[in-house]
């Protein structure tokens, strides 16, 4: 579980790099955090990475794909996972949930898991 709104991260934001690249970076260290909280596990050479968003409001499908969990998976990457190209990642499902319990504490939940082939 990632605090935070991925949405704060959308490329719609006409953001200056400087601000951009400290939220990719905030999103990154979190994640390296969550995953060491999580107990340091080694998902395997092929992962499969999926995404519940909570927030509390829907973001249209075609932006759930922020560059906050691009940061995520970069964060990730070299200690769950070898690298983030095609051969070592397969995208699982993205899913949103909202509410009022999200509102103020949006959060970001990653699961992965081990892909075979």
């Amino acid at each position: 579980m990632i605090a935070g709104d991925p949405n704060r991260c959308s490329w719609n934001q006409r953001l200056h790099w400087r601000t951009r690249a400290a939220r990719h970076a905030a999103w990154k260290a979190n994640a390296w955090a969550a995953w060491r909280a999580a107990g340091s596990p080694w998902v395997g050479e092929r992962v499969r990475i999926s995404f519940v968003i909570r927030r509390g409001r829907l973001i249209d499908p075609d932006n759930l794909a922020s560059g906050a969990t691009k940061s995520i998976i970069d964060g990730l990457k070299g200690c769950a996972f070898p690298d983030d190209d095609a051969a070592h990642v397969v995208m699982g499902e993205w899913r949103q949930e909202s509410g009022k319990a999200y509102r103020l504490f949006p959060e970001v939940e990653v699961w992965l898991e081990a892909a075979e082939g």
